[in-house]
């Protein structure tokens, strides 16, 4: 459903597909897909918990139970297309179409630029100056990192304060 009748941008998700939620605030679309559930009867672990959220400038936020690919068309991205990873799609012409990814991988979070343009950089809690990630390598991130694109960024909190 949408929640503020915000138009929506090209390549961003429309109507939300059977089991998601969209979530529209200042020209953010924000679409996370609901998490599988294991049956009774199957012998695989439940799933995880959600490792914290993203917390945008609007103070929404956008919960991490997957991996979450940013940009200004983050559909195009093939993990988002097969369903393994979540879109958020920020308007700002300064974000690449595929800009970064947020990558979970067993109980940590790690940021990843993808060859944007313009570039992402972070600001861990208690440091003054931002710092630029290289391109396609991992960065772990703790809780109250300030990550920047474009002109727009958000935090990363976690459920556990780490």
């Amino acid at each position: 459903m949408v929640t503020d009748g915000a138009e929506r941008h090209p390549g961003c998700p429309g109507e939300p597909a059977d089991g998601e939620e969209l979530v529209v605030g200042h020209g953010r679309i924000l679409t996370p897909r609901a998490t599988r559930e294991s049956s009774p009867d199957s012998r695989e672990p439940g799933p995880r918990p959600p490792l914290g959220a993203l917390v945008l400038d609007d103070d929404s936020a956008v919960e991490l139970n997957a991996d979450c690919v940013v940009g200004r068309e983050p559909t195009l991205d093939p993990s988002v297309v097969a369903g393994e990873a979540h879109p958020l799609c920020i308007n700002d012409e300064a974000v690449s179409r595929v800009h970064a990814r947020v990558h979970l991988d067993g109980w940590r979070v790690f940021l990843m630029d993808l060859g944007s343009v313009n570039g992402t950089r972070i600001r861990p809690p208690g440091k003054r100056s931002d710092q630029a990630l290289q391109p396609n390598v991992p960065v772990p991130l703790q809780s109250g990192t300030r990550v920047f694109v474009g002109t727009q960024g958000f935090r990363y909190e976690s459920h556990h304060g780490r």
